[in-house]
């Protein structure tokens, strides 16, 4: 298992796995809609500068998803000082990305875990994040499931 440094990883490595949560179906959602937290979103979970009636195409949405993980990644550089696997990395850039890097992130049980490498303790923390305005929601359940396992899951060959 190797561990390396989370801006070493590629972030389009994600794109599959997030594009499945964030879109519909794995598909991107090109019409402008408000979240579930009441904010306008389009393509992939894009919400800078998106407004009511904003229609894009799936190149659109496949290039802002693309940008948004560069700026994603490098706040998840900002608070993750261990190195990391490739499915930790893309199982805390999917976390990130659905969450933000709000004080509440910033100042986790799992970022604590994960930063004094308690990688087992950090996985623990993940089905804790399922709640959108205070409401359990089930879509959010079953990503912080599947992060867990990815994040869990041991890696064969190189990365």
């Amino acid at each position: 298992m190797i561990r390396k440094n989370v801006l070493s990883y590629d972030p389009s490595v994600a794109v599959p796995f997030i594009a499945k949560w964030e879109g519909e179906n794995g598909k991107p959602v090109l019409k402008a809609y408000l979240c579930p937290a009441k904010v306008w979103t389009i393509g992939f979970g894009h919400t800078t500068g998106v407004k009511s009636g904003m229609v894009i195409n799936t190149n659109e949405a496949y290039d802002l998803l693309e940008k948004d993980l560069k700026k994603f990644q490098d706040e998840l550089a900002s608070v993750v000082h261990v190195p990391v696997t490739q499915n930790e990395f893309i199982a805390l850039l999917s976390w990130i990305f659905n969450l933000g890097l709000t004080p509440a992130v910033r100042n986790s049980t799992l970022l604590k875990k994960l930063n004094e490498s308690d990688y087992e303790g950090a996985s623990s923390e993940f089905p804790k994040w399922r709640k959108s305005r205070g409401k359990v929601l089930d879509g959010l359940v079953n990503r912080r499931r599947a992060e867990r396992e990815l994040f869990d899951k041991k890696e064969c060959g190189n990365d």
